[in-house]
């Protein structure tokens, strides 16, 4: 019997602890949408690693929202909050092409395809702020183009115009039911429309070229769409690695092994715990009632 990913395990127990549920997808396809890729090999579970993000979200919303708001609301973005948990729904759906779920090489990256397809999905004043926070989510690629750019940036200027994605239309909407069940509990119904919105748009795009109707979006320093999008980015930066950690130990594990009342040594616990590690957790932020999981 092949043993689930270390994201599912981690998905259910912090449903068990939040929600008093269980996470029981219908038809489990996690070999079909891996979560990231570990010496050359698909791995891991999208859905659970999506669902997590937007628990993560959730988590900090104390923290981010009201700042979120005061500084979206400026840019005419309706519900703030709700594109955040939009951005951090989508911020991988680029993982589900065929190319990434078989592990192969491509010219379209998946936080490109992210970012696209977040900008099919959302309209108006929102759309080059979610586009550009989920392009840069993974800034070693693109945060050359920001600096030289800056002031004309366009995601024409920095993603090629004919780039392609296939998706497998089976795997699209049989992945929605089981993330949809999860968006549920979680109790972000509203989500669940945006994720059947993306997956139409998939489908739609599947081997055409990505960029053939997209807006060319221009962010400047005079544009408050551009620390928008940066805000937005970091949201997505701290739910996405925090969401992440499950993959080896999730770093709420991690925390409760900080003997935080011991104020000489819990700088060194906090290095040993999580700097040494590749997932950067923002620990100014990690709320209090976090710790009452269990590690079983």
């Amino acid at each position: 019997m092949i043993s689930k990913p270390r994201e599912c395990k981690v998905l259910n127990k912090v449903f068990s602890e939040l929600f008093g549920s269980k996470t029981n997808c219908k038809t489990c396809i996690y070999q079909e949408t891996p979560s990231y890729i570990f010496d050359g090999k698909p791995t891991g579970c999208l859905i659970a690693h999506i669902a997590l993000s937007l628990i993560e979200a959730i988590l900090i919303a104390k923290y981010y929202s009201k700042p979120i708001e005061r500084l979206l609301s400026k840019c005419n973005v309706k519900n703030p909050w709700n594109l955040t948990l939009t951005a951090v729904l989508l911020h991988d759906f680029g993982k589900l092409t065929n190319s990434y779920r078989k592990g192969k090489p491509s010219k379209a990256p998946h936080n490109i395809v992210s970012s696209i397809i977040a900008s099919k999905v959302v309209e108006g004043a929102a759309k080059p702020i979610i586009s550009y926070a989920i392009l840069f989510h993974h800034e070693a690629f693109h945060w050359k183009d920001v600096e030289r750019l800056l002031g004309v940036i366009s995601i024409h200027q920095t993603v090629p115009s004919k780039i392609k994605a296939e998706f497998n239309e089976k795997i699209l909407y049989t992945f929605y039911e089981n993330l949809s069940k999860l968006i549920k509990v979680i109790k972000l119904d509203f989500l669940n429309s945006v994720l059947y919105s993306a997956i139409e748009k998939a489908e739609e795009l599947s081997g055409k070229p990505l960029l053939s109707k997209l807006e060319i979006v221009k962010l400047t320093p005079t544009n408050l769409a551009l620390p928008a999008a940066l805000a937005l980015y970091k949201i997505i930066y701290i739910c996405d690695n925090r969401a992440a950690s499950a993959r080896s130990e999730y770093w709420v594990y991690k925390a409760k092994k900080v003997n935080w009342t011991d104020f000489e040594d819990a700088p060194k616990q906090v290095v040993k715990n999580f700097t040494l590690k590749r997932y950067l957790i923002a620990l100014s932020e990690i709320p209090n009632h976090i710790f009452r999981l269990e590690e079983t």
